[in-house]
């Protein structure tokens, strides 16, 4: 047992093992930060491509908003029926509201009773007050992102509604796990190959560093000539 200690403590000690730590740890330092900018970068891009993907296009908001804007008696039958025909398999929730805060329209069967009922969500009051797009990522049983657009008619002064969109992330952040997992693994790989290739250059070091205090070592001269 006491040789097995003092073999050890003699390889953690020796210059070879104290090169090869340095450079894993130098190289891990390095790899930590690139993985960090990187997968902020992607996360962001991930974000900003999703958020273009559930927007809703501008010819179905421009219908919306003629539609709220008419006053017409079938006005809520025709809301539901292009938000009903609207494809993104994306998108969980679509809920259309109007100026007087009050639901118009709804994408989910289960939530028809709400449908002439006053709307209680800040955010969409908000963007009809201000006529601002609101985007934001909450947590609700999962991740998904928010959007809320103005619906206007006319030349765009005309502030008739609002859009609300809610979209599952849950894809999207999946991916930036397994992405995340996968540089984790391969620069842990880097580093042990790092290691090894370190205690391998140190270790031929070392051997020729010995052999020049042994005996005098043959290095090539330079003779350099007058002009």
């Amino acid at each position: 047992m006491k040789r097995l200690r003092k073999k050890l403590n003699d390889t953690f000690n020796s210059i070879n093992m104290k090169l090869a730590i340095v450079f894993m740890l130098m190289l891990l330092a390095t790899i930590e930060v690139i993985g960090a900018y990187f997968t902020r970068q992607l996360e962001q891009t991930s974000i900003e491509n999703f958020q273009s993907s559930i927007q809703i296009q501008t010819v179905v908001s421009n219908q919306l908003a003629n539609q709220l804007a008419s006053n017409s008696k079938n006005a809520n039958d025709r809301l539901n029926q292009i938000v009903n025909d609207y494809n993104n398999d994306a998108i969980s929730e679509i809920i259309v509201v109007d100026n007087k805060d009050t639901i118009r329209a709804v994408s989910n069967l289960n939530d028809k009773s709400k449908i002439g009922q006053r709307i209680n969500n800040t955010d969409v009051k908000q963007v009809i007050s201000t006529g601002h797009q609101i985007n934001k990522v909450i947590d609700d049983h999962g991740n998904y992102m928010i959007q809320i657009l103005p619906l206007t008619s006319g030349n765009g002064s005309n502030n008739v509604g609002a859009i609300y969109v809610k979209a599952s992330m849950q894809d999207v952040f999946n991916n930036l796990r397994q992405i995340s997992l996968t540089f984790l693994i391969a620069s842990l790989i880097a580093a042990l190959l790092g290691a090894f290739l370190a205690l391998v250059i140190s270790r031929a070091i070392t051997q020729l560093s010995k052999k020049c205090r042994s005996r005098p070592c043959i290095l090539p001269m330079v003779i350099i000539l007058p002009r």
